[in-house]
């Protein structure tokens, strides 16, 4: 059966199907039952604060999860991307973090208080124009860090390779940079 540890919970909402552990019954002593689609939402220090959530892949028609996770099943009137959207919201994780329960280093949200927490509902067409969006930018946020870090990488490694003379800068630089205006 498949089964979804915590380390497989990412905090962009993906969970790949190679992080899925398939394991027999008889191995599975505890975890929570859930299905394609549930929202599982991280209810243990640091996981919470961290923004760990994903939704149950749709290739997974049931599995089970860490006990360390509330599987959320959205309603009629909330679309599961609405609801996942705000409960990623940096805002209602802190207002969450702040009534965790427990020893300090293994705080963990009391159901009631997921239960009770108040969620603005627009109307269904809303929430899915809203979580459109919020998708969009993301998908924009994460294509800027992967240029980022491209040209980071580029940045490092032509700088090594100028650092151990592997590369040469071009003469017309050279001779530009001696007449003491490199930027023309």
């Amino acid at each position: 059966m498949p089964f979804i540890p915590m380390d497989a919970i990412p905090d962009d909402g993906t969970i790949y199907p190679w992080r899925v552990e398939w394991r027999s019954s008889k191995d599975v002593r505890s975890g929570i039952y859930c299905e394609a689609g549930d929202i599982l939402f991280a209810k243990i220090t640091p996981s919470l604060e961290n923004g760990k959530q994903a939704m149950v892949p749709l290739q997974l028609k049931h599995a089970y999860a860490t006990t360390e996770v509330y599987p959320l099943k959205p309603g009629s009137q909330v679309g599961s991307l609405f609801l996942f959207s705000f409960l990623q919201a940096s805002w209602v994780r802190r207002e969450l973090a702040g009534k965790m329960e427990g020893s300090t280093g293994r705080q963990r949200l009391p159901k009631h208080v997921l239960l009770n927490f108040s969620i603005p509902l627009p109307p269904l067409d809303e929430q899915r124009e809203i979580a459109r969006m919020l998708q969009a930018v993301d998908e924009k946020i994460r294509a800027e860090e992967g240029r980022k870090a491209a040209l980071e990488a580029l940045f490092k490694t032509l700088l090594h390779d100028l650092m151990t003379a592997k590369r040469r800068l071009p003469a017309e630089f050279v001779a530009r940079f001696k007449e003491g205006s490199p930027n023309e």
